[in-house]
């Protein structure tokens, strides 16, 4: 059984690119439609009512839990709309070792944006690895 407001389409193939929730660039957007048209396998549906139960679930376990003191970056896009900004700067703010890089004007696919935004968040990354090899 599917969450309310969801289908079995994925979203990519009802999705126009104007506000859509994954990127503010087209031609990756574009570059996701194909992949989805392609390979109807690559698409992701409306969730399960189990798999937002789950979800739930390990967010609260996750809540309670010591966070691990390891090199970590944790990013997400001003326009974010997928899930809710205050849940990643509380975890990002509560984990001491964490690295919080706020990309402003990204939508939730952070890595699917312009290459512009995509460095935003991969240079901090990249630089994390650097410095933990």
């Amino acid at each position: 059984v599917l969450a309310p407001g969801t289908d079995k389409t994925p979203y990519l193939l009802n999705a126009e690119f104007d506000d859509n929730l994954l990127t503010t660039d087209p031609d990756e957007f574009a570059y996701m439609v194909r992949q989805v048209v392609e390979i109807r396998e690559l698409g992701i549906a409306g969730p399960s009512l189990n798999w937002v139960r789950e979800a739930i679930c390990e967010c609260h376990w996750f809540e309670n839990q010591s966070l691990p003191d390891l090199p970590v970056t944790v990013g997400y896009g001003t326009n974010e709309r997928v899930v809710p900004i205050e849940q990643i700067c509380t975890i990002g703010t509560r984990w001491a070792s964490a690295n919080l890089i706020e990309v402003q004007g990204a939508e939730h696919e952070l890595l699917m944006e312009s290459q512009e935004k995509r460095m935003l968040f991969l240079e901090p990354v990249m630089q994390m690895f650097r410095e933990t090899a």
